[in-house]
């Protein structure tokens, strides 16, 4: 006898003249050999969610439940499971093989439905979904911990939410309905491979939340909106949204707490950008928000500590930050207000404790700053470069008046301004003409440190030095003359 044994049902019982089964749950009376190595069930005729429930709680650790050759019909009756007393025809109804004890499971060609919880908490290790399904209900495979792999076709028109909620041992995904239905595949943890529809247009809140393992992921052309920490708690290497070009909508914190996340990239168009999008990132080096946005939002980076550059945040077009945007961004060390900054909100910039400089010689007027902007910083040792029809009113303003404020650009600091030296940046190359021969000139850090040094003897009066070099922005120029005059003047590079 082969050691793989087919119990092969053929089911004739009557249907009452409303269509429905007379079915007692129980009433299968199969008796799974106890000694086999490997049990398989295969049925054949017509079944109810009574007759499933019967299976799911007596049959135990099947191999196989092979319902290919079955149709689902109504029914309508005593409660069974989860309380249900009736469904309709052609679905896996809701809750009734909840729990089920097999490790393949081959559904009837022809449902329409999986119900609601149909097979929560089972111990499937696969399945194959018809494309005759339309729609599956909510939390439809939630809990199946063994289930490894999945595909759901593109036949599929609804997907419910919690789809494959905890659904821990679930590596490889192919979903082609769209959108990705809130939570469908939260606290997945093994998940690594993730493919989606070239039309997907939505992923839902939360929809791969807690996914550990899923470092790489293909975020499609067509994808317009991303929900709240749709990918927040994931082991994402990298957020590359520039080629979703019709996206207009990031959720809360969508990426916020991924531990290995380094660069976030959203493209132009994009309109809103929740709180906290990258919150606690500790990896994240390099994001942008394009101009769209207008606002950064409240503590989209606070704690991403690694992040060194705000060029790409701080653009042209952003009116206000909101609180905490920054917070804990120790290692940024100059930051760029443009020019249409109005308003910077409550801690904004607080512990930005390796900020050393502050350009905002394009700003128009003195944003307004919410309380404790700077908490944690040392503004007195902080370099401001401001227009200088604005320094009376940065000196006046609370908060901005205890920088250092200084005007951006070249500034006179000889103490013979009636000498006249021409000095401008072509590229890194920073060239002055002066109004004499000169005997010599020094290029010093804003610190004191000489950087490098001419000699004037062949008695030029124009000069250059490489500035490519330096990481400084700011320099300051010495100039001894012939005629005894020594002008010096302080210098950005742009």
């Amino acid at each position: 006898m082969p050691r793989r044994i087919i119990l092969t049902l053929i089911l004739t019982l009557a249907a009452l003249s409303a269509g429905a089964l007379t079915v007692t749950p129980g009433s299968l009376g199969v008796t799974v050999m106890p000694d086999c190595d490997e049990r398989s069930l295969v049925l054949t005729g017509e079944i109810n969610g009574a007759d499933l429930e019967y299976i799911a709680t007596r049959m135990r650790s099947l191999d196989l439940l092979d319902l290919s050759g079955v149709r689902i019909v109504g029914y309508e009756g005593p409660r069974i499971a989860a309380g249900l007393r009736r469904h309709g025809p052609d679905m896996l109804p809701p809750f009734q093989l909840a729990g089920l004890s097999a490790g393949r499971l081959i559904l009837p060609s022809g449902i329409t439905a999986i119900g609601e919880c149909a097979l929560t908490g089972s111990s499937i290790t696969e399945i194959d979904i018809p494309s005759s399904v339309r729609t599956i209900g909510m939390g439809a495979f939630a809990g199946c911990s063994a289930l490894g792999r999945v595909t759901v076709p593109s036949s599929v028109k609804e997907v419910g939410s919690h789809v494959f909620d905890g659904c821990t041992s679930l590596s490889e995904v192919v979903f082609l309905p769209s959108p990705v239905p809130p939570s469908a595949f939260v606290g997945c943890r093994s998940l690594v491979s993730v493919t989606l529809s070239a039309t997907c247009d939505t992923i839902g809140d939360s929809a791969f939340k807690g996914c550990s393992s899923l470092a790489g992921f293909d975020f499609p052309a067509s994808l317009v909106s991303v929900g709240d920490e749709a990918f927040a708690s994931t082991g994402l290497l990298a957020a590359r949204l520039g080629g979703s070009v019709y996206l207009r909508s990031v959720g809360s914190r969508a990426f916020a707490q991924c531990p290995s996340l380094t660069e976030v990239r959203f493209p132009a168009g994009l309109v809103r950008l929740g709180e906290g999008i990258c919150l606690c990132d500790s990896s994240l080096v390099s994001v942008n928000i394009p101009s769209s946005v207008q606002a950064v939002p409240r503590l989209s980076f606070a704690g991403a500590r690694h992040v060194v550059s705000l060029d790409d945040v701080l653009v042209e077009g952003i009116d206000s930050v909101a609180p905490f945007s920054f917070s804990g961004l120790g290692d940024v060390c100059a930051v760029t207000l443009p020019s249409s900054l109005s308003h910077i909100g409550d801690n904004a910039f607080e512990r930005m404790t390796g900020l050393r400089e502050i350009e905002g010689g394009a700003l128009t007027g003195v944003p307004v700053l919410g309380d404790s902007v700077w908490a944690g910083v040392d503004v007195r040792s902080v370099a401001l470069y401001v227009d200088e029809r604005l320094t009376g009113d940065f000196l006046c303003a609370p908060q901005w008046k205890e920088f250092d404020i200084l005007v951006s650009g070249i500034e006179d600091v000889s103490a013979t301004p009636s000498v006249s030296l021409r000095v401008r940046f072509d590229g890194t190359l920073l060239v002055a003409e002066l109004p004499g021969p000169f005997v010599s000139a020094s290029l010093f850090g804003l610190d004191g440190t000489l950087l490098d040094i001419r000699d004037g003897g062949d008695g030029a009066c124009v000069l250059s030095f490489d500035t490519s070099p330096f990481k400084e922005n700011f320099f300051i120029l010495s100039v001894s003359l012939r005629s005894g005059l020594r002008p010096a003047i302080k210098l950005l590079r742009n």
